[in-house]
């Protein structure tokens, strides 16, 4: 249905009540405005089930970056543990990427 038969019908509408004219509503503008709402309530499920798809991947990728981020620590440590082993610049080169700097 387009926005301007819902206007239209919406406008109608509002005329009988003010005026107190509700016998002016036919029921072909009740059914429209029946089909209209019909209408709004498939694409509000719709929308509905894709915000809670959207919720469930954000979780997702929420849920992989602290994975991400836990390994990441785990590798620094283990890092800093071969640094007093080794102290060499490709340790410190490593650890300034986990840490995520950069020398440029």
């Amino acid at each position: 249905m387009k926005n301007k038969q819902i206007e239209d019908i919406l406008k109608n509408i509002k005329y009988a009540i003010d005026e107190d004219d509700y016998w002016k509503v036919t029921k072909e503008t009740l059914i429209l405005l029946l089909s209209y709402i019909e209408q709004l309530e498939k694409e509000n499920k719709i929308l509905r089930e894709n915000a809670e798809h959207n919720d469930k991947v954000v979780d997702k990728v929420n849920w992989e970056i602290n994975i991400l981020k836990h390994n990441r620590d785990k590798a620094i440590d283990k890092l800093y543990c071969w640094g007093e082993v080794l102290n060499s610049e490709f340790q410190k080169e490593m650890l300034n990427i986990l840490k995520g700097g950069s020398d440029d």
